[in-house]
């Protein structure tokens, strides 16, 4: 009976030694973050601390000391254990350190990173910060919140945007969890180098999301394709308008900010300065309607229809000149549009009747997505004229130079 009991105790241990064996590698597993996802062309380098490389995929685990390093085409998503994702922009060099009572340390070298950081519920003042990013320019403590940092390579300048929520920024470790550091909030940002810290001033989120669309374009592709990061972007209002530019929602690819497809008030004014090859010149307002009809966020159509007073040398009369264009609208980074088309002239009437088929061409440069002014352009058009006569003969004229300058309308 003895050596029963001493065998059943040894079967026991063997059996619970087992069971921990087979249970704690799953739960590390569980509690480590991983690369969710890809996008771009490269390739992502997971680098360990002894030095191995590894190619970074989906699921990729990564662990303590782990850096994961992107190409200049590529980005990729981490997503820690208690769901919050940082996102790794391109060209960008991020590690992966402890976490130390709930706290997450990480430390950015260089490039872009944008977090989406899950809040405790508990009141802010009762927390520390849980996710903490270092860098060799400053350290940030965020408690839940949705921000974007930039760590220059070369000059140790550092930009940390704060889209939601609050996010602390000091020189320290000491600094930031003693409280000593700036507190950056809501629609602020914060700049710093070697020496100092600047304090924290408002920015411009349509410029901010400009920047990010043109160097960091797969920011958007990650959010659309997350639906709990979608989500969260229409949690809060501020998050919301931070994806606006991005070009994210749930149905095309726009949210409820973004205008309609089809925008029929626009108008443009300008002036219209002409020359011909002969030597003739003149200067002549303008007035055109060019509603608006958005295909893609960068790609739009513009037809018009204006009319230019004219002043004939030869008859000495005042006329009116129609113009019917068509334009292809294309946004090249948020800023300026490159607008090529096709456009008709129709200048009098009856047998001073003339008319042309032209190519023309306009640069514009956007301002105020909202307001009055929404654009300033000029532009180019050449119009060769044919007079109509009797049994519609036809005689050539000297071709006239166009050039227009002006301003966008919205109503």
């Amino acid at each position: 009976m003895g050596h029963f009991l001493i065998l059943l105790f040894f079967a026991v241990r063997v059996q619970e030694s087992f069971a921990t064996t087979q249970t704690t590698p799953r739960a590390s597993a569980d509690a480590t973050p991983i690369i969710e996802s890809i996008e771009g062309d490269e390739f992502v380098v997971v680098l360990q601390p002894s030095g191995k490389a590894l190619q970074g995929k989906k699921g990729t685990p990564v662990q303590i000391g782990d850096r994961v390093k992107t190409g200049n085409k590529t980005s990729a998503k981490i997503k820690y254990p208690d769901g919050s994702r940082l996102l790794v922009g391109r060209g960008t060099e991020v590690e992966v350190q402890e976490n130390k009572d709930d706290v997450q340390y990480n430390k950015v070298y260089s490039g872009y990173v944008r977090g989406l950081i899950r809040k405790t519920g508990k009141p802010e003042s009762e927390t520390p910060p849980r996710f903490i990013i270092r860098s060799r320019t400053v350290v940030m403590g965020v408690r839940g919140t949705d921000f974007t940092m930039n760590q220059a390579a070369v000059a140790s300048n550092a930009e940390i945007h704060t889209l939601e929520g609050v996010v602390e920024v000091a020189k320290s470790d000491e600094e930031l969890m003693s409280g000593k550091g700036f507190r950056v909030e809501k629609d602020q940002m914060i700049s710093a180098d070697q020496a100092k810290i600047e304090p924290p001033k408002p920015f411009d989120r349509r410029v901010l999301d400009k920047v990010m669309q043109a160097s960091q374009p797969d920011f958007k592709t990650f959010i659309a394709k997350d639906p709990e990061m979608l989500q969260a972007a229409y949690t809060h209002t501020g998050v919301q308008n931070s994806m606006s530019m991005a070009g994210v929602d749930g149905k095309d690819g726009q949210d409820e900010n973004r205008p309609p497809r089809w925008q029929p008030g626009f108008f443009q004014a300008n002036g219209v300065y002409s020359f011909q090859d002969s030597g003739g010149t003149a200067f002549s307002p303008q007035v055109s309607w060019t509603p608006t009809f958005r295909l893609l966020s960068f790609l739009h159509l513009r037809p018009g229809l204006g009319f230019i007073p004219f002043k004939s040398r030869t008859l000495g009369k005042t006329f009116v000149a129609m113009e019917v264009m068509g334009l292809v609208s294309l946004n090249v980074f948020g800023i300026f549009r490159l607008e090529p088309g096709v456009v008709f002239y129709r200048w009098g009437w009856g047998e001073v009747g003339r008319n042309s088929t032209n190519g023309m061409v306009q640069v514009s440069f956007n301002m105020d997505e909202k307001g009055w002014f929404e654009r300033i352009f000029v532009g180019y058009s050449q119009y060769k004229a044919y007079q109509y006569r009797v049994g519609f003969s036809q005689q050539e004229d000297n071709p006239i130079h166009m050039i227009k300058a002006g301003v966008g309308i919205r109503f």
